[in-house]
């Protein structure tokens, strides 16, 4: 089953940075291509993707075996047939993954592939709505959520962003924070218990201009 997305077209630097992650965090994550929850679990102490499409979550569970058999090339697998414009992204995730830093280098220390596939074991991938998730989510909890452009571009958008978003934001614990990927179209005004994060927001659109199509905004519960 081929799936829709092989790599994410944002920029992947933005989601670690705009969400502070850390390892305390534990992250409900869009799931996608994967390339977002992998970035996030080398920070995170645990991340769960969720995707409603099969061929995606099967797609993950398929470069997490990959990483975990030490197959790089199949974690970056690109399909013969995807258009150019996929395999330019494809490109771009493996120079976020394979990048090195000198001081690496000279102490030998783990890269960062070798960081997260350290970490594979804290990595879940289920097949659900995220919304239907986050309304039946009962003793799980969250500290963060990375909704990639879902609330846009998904049915999401056509069920009402502000009460899901605030449905979430009140089952999140702290700090409590919601990583949206397209800033345009997100309406949430009056909403009574998120603020943007003017910080954290600035820091990943910063890093994402000129990266990727959209402004990203950060979200953060609200004390």
């Amino acid at each position: 089953m081929t799936p829709g997305y092989s790599h994410t077209n944002e920029c992947i630097d933005a989601i670690p940075a705009g969400m502070d992650a850390n390892r305390e965090d534990r992250i409900l994550s869009i799931g996608g291509s994967g390339d977002q929850g992998f970035a996030l679990l080398e920070y995170a102490n645990s991340v769960t993707n969720i995707d409603r499409e099969k061929a995606q979550t099967e797609y993950i569970l398929d470069r997490i075996e990959a990483l975990r058999q030490g197959e790089y090339d199949k974690f970056f697998q690109v399909y013969e047939d995807e258009v150019p414009e996929l395999k330019t992204r494809a490109e771009k995730a493996k120079k976020y993954f394979s990048r090195t830093t000198l001081i690496e280098k000279i102490l030998g220390r783990k890269t960062r592939l070798e960081r997260i596939r350290g970490k594979l074991g804290s990595l879940e991938v289920k097949t659900a709505d995220m919304h239907e998730f986050v309304r039946d989510m009962q003793s799980r909890w969250f500290s963060k959520a990375y909704l990639s452009n879902a609330v846009t571009f998904s049915k999401l958008a056509r069920i009402n962003q502000r009460s899901f978003i605030e449905h979430l934001a009140a089952k999140l614990r702290n700090p409590g924070i919601i990583y949206i990927a397209d800033s345009e179209g997100v309406s949430l005004k009056g909403a009574y218990n998120i603020r943007i994060d003017e910080k954290l927001t600035r820091i990943a659109v910063e890093i994402a201009k000129g990266k990727q199509p959209w402004f990203p905004v950060v979200y953060r519960r609200k004390a």
